[in-house]
């Protein structure tokens, strides 16, 4: 099971973006129905935090600015999150938009091109809730007990007003460190990602996510709303519009390969309204 971070791990932004590669998984434990069905009715904290993601690279006079996001999560488990990547000359990258809905509705929409990759599979509900970090293991496992490999360190910090989980997670050349509210249902407000280099060993580049805004509660209604206007592709066919649309590029052989599994999952669960 993926611990899904809120990087943005973006595969190309002309060189502007850091794509971190830490693969951190959980181990996951063998909870029994009753106790899965538990961890589903669990509510989650409603709360709308806003981001801003400067970047910045070892011969760069200062961090520049390369990213906005927003994320929002309403208690019954709906969740929205958008961002907004820019160049190195400050215009648009891309504009992404991800919605997941109860019932295992999931809407990823480009906004640029007007392209979505709509599923609707209720088994979702069930794995999303189980992955819920837990306010209870420092934010640092999920709710159903899988443990973050390799073993973070954790210690307490306040940031923005909240008492925060700070976890650093080392793997070679790369160093990620999250500071996560129990008090948000373990949200995260900042995620600074380092990339070493490797003769040496000092950082070489870094990403630093930072909430601006947060607010807790139910988010705004309107943000929940299903996408209209949008056309419904595959996950294949969205990557190769974006790879046109932004460089003039086509997807590599490689590329198409490893979507594949995201294609068949599409043609098995697509989602029209």
């Amino acid at each position: 099971m993926k611990l899904k971070h809120l990087i943005f791990p973006c595969a190309v932004v002309c060189m502007a973006a850091l794509s971190l590669g830490v693969s951190v998984t959980l181990r996951r434990a063998h909870a029994g129905q009753a106790a899965r069905t538990a961890l589903r009715n669990i509510p989650w904290a409603p709360y709308q935090i806003t981001y801003k993601t400067f970047n910045k690279k070892a011969d760069w006079a200062e961090p520049v600015l390369l990213g906005e996001s927003m994320r929002a999560v309403r208690s019954d488990g709906s969740s929205l999150e958008s961002s907004t990547t820019y160049r190195l000359n400050r215009t648009v990258y891309d504009q992404q938009r991800l919605l997941q809905l109860p019932g295992g509705v999931r809407i990823r929409t480009d906004e640029q091109l007007a392209l979505m990759t709509a599923t609707r599979n209720a088994e979702e509900d069930g794995a999303r809730a189980r992955q819920q970090l837990d306010p209870m293991r420092s934010c640092a496992a999920s709710r159903e007990g899988g443990e973050i490999n390799p073993p973070p360190i954790v210690t307490s910090e306040m940031l923005l007003g909240y008492q925060t989980y700070r976890i650093v997670i080392d793997a070679h050349r790369y160093r990620n460190t999250f500071w996560r509210a129990p008090a948000l249902g373990c949200a995260e407000l900042r995620m600074l990602g380092e990339k070493m280099d490797v003769h040496s060993g000092l950082v070489d580049e870094t990403a630093d996510r930072t909430a601006v805004e947060i607010r807790a509660g139910q988010p705004d209604p309107t943000l929940f709303e299903l996408p209209r206007g949008f056309r419904n592709v595959s996950p294949s066919e969205l990557a190769a519009a974006h790879a046109k649309a932004c460089c003039q590029a086509t997807l590599k052989d490689t590329e198409v390969a490893a979507l594949q599994t995201a294609d068949e999952h599409f043609r098995q669960f697509r989602f029209d309204w």
